[in-house]
């Protein structure tokens, strides 16, 4: 019988929606699929009104993605964004040592 060494501090998100998404993407998916049923639920057809409201859906649906799967140095983008702007807006100090 074979044995294989598995590391023990790995930690993988647990998936939740169909065995595919995490709950974290379920998450940023959420907000995005209220607001394209809020943006697409009017009752007339205007196709001017319609091509406004499908690149609203496709730029929501891109942010969505972007925040649910891409990971920067190793911490989901969303972490990331934080630290960086934690980073950013710090005190900063400076010394200055005369010679």
């Amino acid at each position: 019988m074979r044995y294989f060494t598995t590391p023990f501090d790995q930690e993988t998100p647990d998936k939740v929606v169909g065995g595919k998404l995490t709950a974290k993407q379920l998450v940023c998916y959420s907000p995005v699929i209220f607001m394209v049923f809020i943006i697409t639920s009017s009752s007339e057809f205007v196709l001017i009104k319609f091509l406004i409201e499908f690149a609203i859906t496709v730029i929501l649906l891109i942010l969505g993605s972007i925040f649910a799967f891409v990971k920067k140095d190793g911490d989901e983008l969303d972490k990331y964004l934080i630290k960086l702007i934690k980073f950013k807006l710090r005190n900063k100090t400076s010394t200055y040592h005369k010679y």
